[in-house]
């Protein structure tokens, strides 16, 4: 097995610098477009319920004990969920 090692970084990149500043100039422009701009604050809140117990209740493996919800599915259930003011919950089921 051989192992290189890559070449140093130059001083100033790997661009030739007009470039790299025409890069940061067309990135920082995007940035600070008014047209662009978003002034809402959204909150998503994601639930992984990776237990294959999930909360659908015709599950069998619900809870293979008790047959309730998981922590996850009851964090779900009392999450806000205010789509008009930007404020969402996601239930995920899966095997984990």
């Amino acid at each position: 097995m051989t192992i290189r090692w890559p070449e140093a970084m130059p001083e100033g990149g790997r661009l030739p610098l007009s470039q790299s500043e025409d890069a940061f100039k067309l990135g920082a422009l995007r940035m600070h477009d008014e047209t662009r701009s978003c002034r809402q604050t959204l909150q998503i809140s994601l639930f992984f319920d990776g237990t294959n117990n999930n909360d659908a209740s015709d599950n069998p493996l619900r809870d293979s004990n008790k047959r309730t919800h998981t922590n996850v599915a009851r964090l779900f259930n009392v999450a806000i969920h205010d789509p008009d003011n930007g404020i969402s919950r996601f239930y995920i089921p899966g095997v984990g």
